[in-house]
């Protein structure tokens, strides 16, 4: 039926606004502590990616071309982020070795 609303309407609609409400700050509080890890480690752009629900670090770094990190929550970020550091330390000291794709 067209224009007919159940007595479910009102709470449905209730609760799709309290989720969004709810993610909105929950994204907003990932944002944060992306820009506070990019405060911490300024050779690095780290964004929270709002599709993949992770975070995402660019090395400004001398590594390979296409080298990004990400992951589902900030200290696994980390611990990508420092194996990348400790391979281009080694690949600038002329380790020579292979940076990750």
């Amino acid at each position: 039926m067209t224009g007919h609303r159940d007595a479910f309407t009102p709470a449905r609609s209730h609760c799709t606004h309290n989720y969004r409400e709810r993610l909105a700050e929950h994204d907003q509080a990932r944002r944060g502590i992306a820009a506070e890890i990019g405060r911490e480690h300024p050779r690095w752009l780290v964004l929270w990616g709002l599709y993949s629900r992770e975070f995402w670090a660019y090395p400004c770094l001398p590594v390979e071309r296409g080298t990004i990190v990400h992951a589902p929550d900030p200290e696994m970020l980390l611990t990508g982020m420092t194996e990348v550091e400790v391979m281009a330390m080694h690949h600038t000291r002329g380790g020579g070795s292979r940076m990750p794709r």
